[in-house]
């Protein structure tokens, strides 16, 4: 059995000005190409903004419905969302 993976660091530290740029041109462009992908997994990294997760989660929730995402720590007493 052979499984396919998808890593990328999406660079989407969009709540401090300057730091990434084309933020959510980048996100739609992640979210279309996973839309259409077929791997077995996928682990996105520096999705800091609860919008993007959602924007990519809700784009490929048919191909990809078992979804996680770490940001209890991040949300606590912040404003990143």
């Amino acid at each position: 059995m052979k499984l396919k993976a998808f890593t990328l660091n999406c660079w989407a530290i969009g709540y401090v000005p300057g730091m990434s740029k084309d933020v959510p041109e980048r996100i739609e462009a992640i979210a279309a190409y996973l839309a259409t992908s077929d791997y077995d997994f996928v682990f996105l990294e520096e999705l800091w903004r609860k919008r993007d997760r959602s924007i990519i989660g809700e784009a490929c929730k048919a191909g990809y419905p078992h979804q996680i995402s770490f940001e209890r720590w991040l949300t606590q007493k912040s404003s990143l969302d």
